[in-house]
């Protein structure tokens, strides 16, 4: 699916979330669904950005600063409701260790996991 178009707008439809209603389709019929998803997933993923980080956000020069500036926030977010964020720390703080493996994806792309 090629849209020819830098941006595109989306309407809104009523609908169900698929881990909802997916159990009641007969198991050999997922198939079908994943590779739609994936259809619709692939040129999301393929397009290419200026940098890391949100779209709508702060940038970053790479996706270790990306991926542990998101944590922080998850840990700050956690922390201002004032539930334990212990475990989010302790991932970032794998995620600092092992930047070197994160700075591996050199390239922005889009993501997004709500599709």
């Amino acid at each position: 699916m090629y849209l020819g178009r830098d941006w595109m707008v989306q309407s809104f439809l009523d609908g169900t979330p698929a881990p909802d209603r997916l159990g009641d389709y007969p198991r050999t019929l997922w198939p079908v669904f994943f590779r739609q998803m994936g259809a619709i997933a692939k040129p999301v993923h393929a397009t290419r950005g200026p940098r890391f980080g949100p779209v709508a956000g702060s940038a970053y020069g790479t996706w270790s600063e990306a991926v542990l500036a998101s944590l922080e926030e998850i840990a700050a977010d956690l922390d201002g409701v004032g539930l334990d964020s212990a475990d989010v720390r302790k991932v970032a703080a794998v995620a600092a260790h092992e930047r070197g493996v994160l700075d591996e994806v050199t390239g922005p792309r889009l993501l997004s996991g709500d599709f």
